[in-house]
Parts: structure tokens; sequence; C-alpha cells
């Protein structure tokens, strides 16, 4: 199977898990009579979050270069290669245990961008 990627950078090792969160919520607006109304269904918002592990001599090295891309604030393609591509931003970044040697887990968070650039409210 391909690796997962994001703004290029290949995943040395799929994350051992992938879930997609899709969310749509009610969107208000008060009317002539002052009166909140049910106007619809805001924009749809997609989470895709992950965690593996990075294992031998480069684990700490690729971690870092995953950090290296948290701190650039633009959104990026993220791709899947089963689930195809995304235009997201990388949300979150968390070490999940105390360092060992050759061995650094993972948990990422990436959230949709709209069309406009914009993550949705």
């Amino acid at each position: 199977m391909q690796k997962m990627s994001y703004k290029g950078w290949v995943w040395p090792e799929n994350p051992e898990k992938y879930e997609e969160f899709y969310l749509r919520e009610p969107v208000y607006a008060k009317n002539s009579q002052k009166v909140w109304v049910f106007k619809g269904m805001g924009p749809r918002k997609l989470t895709v979050k992950g965690e593996g592990v990075f294992c031998g001599k480069d684990a700490f090295s690729d971690f870092k270069a995953l950090a290296a891309l948290f701190s650039n604030t633009e959104s990026g393609e993220l791709v899947h290669p089963v689930w195809g591509s995304v235009q997201a931003y990388f949300t979150e970044l968390e070490m999940t245990q105390e360092p060992k040697e050759n061995y650094v887990a993972y948990r990422v968070e990436f959230q949709l961008a709209q069309t406009n650039g914009y993550l949705p409210k």
C-alpha cells in the first residue's frame, strides 16, 4: 500500500489508526421580528485523526520532521492512499508516551479547509 503524506512529506509507515469525523451544525439567524429561526445546515466540517509510531534509528528525526510541518500555519494537501486527498490544516500533534530509544508514538489531527481556504466556525 502507498504511504500517507501531507504537503509532500511521506509517512515512513502509515498510521495504525485513521479516523474521519464529519459534522454539520445548524445555522440560525434573526428574522425581521428579531426571533431566531433555523436557516439550514452550515458547512461540512471534516476532522481527520490518526495514531501511529515511528520506529528505528530515524524515529526521532521523523517526529521532528512532522513537528516542523505542524509549525507551518498554511493548509496543505493531505493524501491517504485509500481515501484520497483533501486540503487540510494540521491542527494537532501529540507525542503520546515517554520517548523510548528508536520509538516514538504519536497522534495527529487535521481539519478540512474550505474552498476559500478557511476552516468553518
